[in-house]
């Protein structure tokens, strides 16, 4: 999905840019990454409120070009998960119609992701194996939470972060899927709030607990919610 910039300013040395519909994640990361730039003097993520799109703020020493900074940026961004990039993704799910999917996204990079028909109360995953796990509204369907959150922890390496709930990045873009669910699902805000009620945050601390994990935590957004489980080097 291509992402809706809008140029507020630019001149020589600085620009700002508006990314409307982001959340605050990538935007940090792009900042992070401008300022391994030499001809980048700040880069800067700023947010009014937690319901208004992000912006970045680039300013540029030597004659180096604000825009293209972020531009060059991004594509270092992109190559990280690419050819510059040793990286391996697990696309995991149950329904094998879903793997499918992931492997024709994946066209051209099946060195680089691998589709896997699986349950995630017993990963087909052998123990310390991933770095980063991720999985945005599948909870509300677990049928064990408890072993869920174990094979979770079982499956990280030591100093892996997995981040799981049903946050959709900021509260614009909630609005536009929602609006779109609801044209083709005339009972969406109903199912919604049937799946949400039956992971409620106490729930989801109590259930956190039994499971033993080391290190957990509830992280509250403008959209949603994250359960992020870290394993090992320290707890957050």
């Amino acid at each position: 999905m291509a992402m809706k910039l809008k140029l507020l300013e630019l001149t020589d040395e600085k620009a700002r840019i508006l990314f409307e519909g982001e959340g605050y994640t990538y935007l940090d990361a792009l900042a992070a990454e401008l300022l391994n730039d030499p001809g980048v003097d700040v880069a800067q993520r700023k947010q009014a409120f937690k319901f208004t799109d992000p912006e970045l703020v680039v300013t540029t020493v030597g004659g180096r070009s604000p825009l293209d900074a972020v531009i060059d940026a991004a594509k270092r961004l992109s190559g990280y998960a690419g050819e510059k990039s040793d990286l391996t993704v697990i696309a995991l799910d149950a329904d094998p119609a879903m793997a499918r999917i992931a492997q024709e996204t994946a066209a051209g990079r099946t060195d680089r992701v691998a589709p896997v028909i699986g349950d995630v109360h017993r990963m087909p995953v052998r123990d310390d194996t991933a770095s980063l796990i991720v999985s945005r509204g599948s909870l509300f369907f677990w049928e064990d939470r408890v072993q869920a959150f174990r094979e979770i922890e079982r499956v990280l390496r030591p100093g892996g972060v997995a981040f799981v709930g049903g946050s959709f990045g900021t509260a614009a873009l909630r609005d536009r899927i929602f609006a779109q669910m609801r044209r083709r699902n005339p009972n969406w805000d109903r199912d919604v709030a049937r799946r949400s009620g039956q992971a409620t945050h106490d729930q989801l601390r109590r259930e956190l607990a039994a499971s033993a994990v080391a290190c957990s935590r509830i992280r509250e957004e403008e959209a949603g919610f994250w359960v992020e489980i870290q394993k090992g080097s320290g707890c957050f």
